[in-house]
């Protein structure tokens, strides 16, 4: 009887100390915030994988903010068009690399400038001529590429022309069909560089635009919280020697500066 007693008491004790189980298998798992989300790249100089891994001055900055915000994340690359009807469906949880314009201001909420594009004029060697005042932009023609969102507030130009490529540009300045060229400040002049062209021309002192680049976070995925905190992790990379490294491996260590821009 003792021996029976003794038994109970040990089943009692296991069935007390065993672990509960919830029936809502809805609430086992990681939450959303801790889900990896997917980061789009375009596959360009800003931002692309290699083996997998983020490359790319934007691609690199956009990855190390959200590691030190702790969101699990990975990157793929996707065309823009794409990148930004996947982030409205919830697929796709960041765009690395965005302008911010009238099509594309109510993708997301857009993040602090990753770096800043600056329009800067070139012209065919010897032939710099003074830019200063917008009134000038009048008095030569110039041409643009198509993709660049650019476009002077006042018109000043008197002749814009748009073309699809960088050597479209270049083949027209060089034949002298345009007097100058508004190119990026940086991946423009990194392209003309590797490309040994820039012997071919000078550039004016200043630039007549900028070109802001953002990185756009998905609203299903991040909260305004989230977002004034990877501005905040943002602006303290800036301020970092690492900041220098990744625009140094990327190419961009002597270009990422600040522009004075032709006076209103």
């Amino acid at each position: 009887m003792n021996f029976f007693l003794r038994l109970v008491a040990v089943l009692l004790l296991i069935i007390v100390s065993a672990p509960t189980f919830s029936q809502d298998a809805g609430s086992v798992g990681p939450s959303a915030a801790d889900s990896p989300v997917v980061v789009a790249l375009p596959s360009n100089l800003y931002g692309r994988t290699e083996g997998g891994v983020p490359a790319g001055i934007v691609a690199e900055v956009v990855d190390t903010v959200l590691t030190r915000m702790n969101r699990a994340h990975h990157c793929v690359d996707m065309r823009t068009t794409d990148a930004i009807q996947s982030l409205k469906e919830g697929k796709v949880g960041v765009i690395a690399v965005l302008n911010k314009t009238s099509g594309t201001q109510s993708a997301g909420l857009f993040t602090a400038p990753i770096i800043t594009e600056y329009n800067v004029v070139v012209v065919r060697k010897g032939e710099k001529f003074q830019m200063s005042k917008v009134e000038y932009l009048s008095e030569r023609n110039f041409g643009i590429r198509a993709s660049n969102p650019y476009q002077h507030p006042n018109n000043g130009f008197a002749n814009l022309k748009r073309y699809e490529s960088k050597g479209d540009i270049l083949r027209s300045l060089i034949l002298g069909r345009i007097d100058a060229a508004i190119i990026s400040s940086l991946s423009d002049i990194y392209d003309f560089r590797t490309e040994g062209i820039m012997s071919k021309v000078d550039i004016l002192d200043r630039a007549v635009g900028t070109v802001p680049i953002h990185a756009v976070l998905s609203k299903d995925a991040f909260s305004q919280e989230d977002l004034e905190s990877f501005n905040r992790h943002l602006a303290a990379l800036q301020q970092e020697p690492l900041w220098n490294t990744i625009s140094e491996r990327n190419g961009f260590g002597d270009l990422l500066h600040k522009w004075p821009l032709v006076d209103e």
